[in-house]
């Protein structure tokens, strides 16, 4: 009863799922075999100590529709049967991209900043959407960076800051500097609940 898969996933999925052979034996076969869970947008899979198993398991983090029974049976299907194996959804943390952007004077701004906001939001394959940041890895502020300005138009990047609340709710800042920012193991960076403001222009991105 799921929609198919649209053709930019199958591409980059594809190719990963291949390698597991009909038997997933490490975690990055479990992790390809999660991301084609229907309804599974993002995903990160890990080994480690589980509280409330008491026991080290396959732990799947995953950002889409609640799948924890079809995400587990995906991969008990191809793993041995005795593998502990875990799957919960991934932490969402709510998040703002602000962008001050120096427009070449001879474009005109509002089309630029209406590329740029399809780069950052385009559906499937924005940047800031799941599917493009993943779940526990960064955003960094050269990949933000590449992509804003290989918008033609775009001159500058003057100003950037993201804000987002954390685990615990608490509010944190990332400004100019650093590499970006990290919203750690288990979970992503929400700008569909969250949005973007670009020269002063806010976009909702849900």
């Amino acid at each position: 009863g799921a929609d198919a898969e649209p053709p930019d996933h199958v591409g980059a999925l594809a190719p990963r799922s291949a390698l597991v052979l009909g038997r997933a034996v490490s975690i990055p076969d479990m992790n390809a075999l999660a991301s084609q869970v229907p309804g599974v947008r993002a995903v990160q899979t890990t080994w480690g100590w589980q509280a409330v198993q008491q026991r080290p398991v396959v732990q799947c983090w995953y950002a889409g529709t609640p799948l924890e029974g079809a995400v587990i049976g995906r991969l008990r299907a191809m793993t041995e049967p005795t593998t502990p194996i875990s799957a919960e959804p991934a932490n969402p943390l709510l998040a703002y991209l602000v962008l001050q952007v120096r427009v070449d004077e001879r474009a005109s701004e509002s089309e630029v900043l209406e590329q740029v906001f399809e780069v950052l939001g385009a559906e499937d394959n924005g940047l800031l959407r799941p599917e493009q940041l993943s779940v526990g890895q960064p955003l960094y502020r050269s990949q933000l960076s590449t992509d804003v300005l290989a918008v033609p138009g775009t001159v500058a990047i003057e100003f950037s800051a993201m804000v987002w609340l954390d685990r615990l709710g608490d509010l944190q800042w990332w400004l100019q500097d650093g590499y970006g920012a990290t919203p750690g193991i288990g979970a992503y960076f929400d700008f569909e609940n969250g949005g973007v403001i670009v020269n002063g222009k806010a976009r909702s991105l849900g």
